[in-house]
């Protein structure tokens, strides 16, 4: 909601075959009035700003599964 808090996502993934790779996770896509510090990223909705969305990558090395998070800036506290 514009003016709350600020939204935080931490992004967390598990390799499924167990082979002791090491995850890559990343971020594309986001608005940019979010940031990205490591594998969370957070952001301050403006009154104006629209619903959005932004993908969280997981790469072993040579597999990569994208997830797309929609974000809903939620606009009824304000006047018409």
């Amino acid at each position: 909601m514009p003016g709350e808090p600020p939204f935080v996502y931490v992004a967390t993934a598990s390799d499924p075959n167990c082979d002791g790779t090491e995850l890559e996770l990343s971020f594309d896509d986001y608005p940019s009035w979010c940031s990205v510090s490591g594998n969370t990223i957070t952001g301050s909705a403006e009154c104006d700003f629209v619903d959005t969305s932004f993908k969280v990558i997981a790469f072993d090395g040579s597999l990569a599964d994208t997830l797309e998070v929609s974000l809903v800036v939620d606009h009824s506290n304000l006047p018409p």
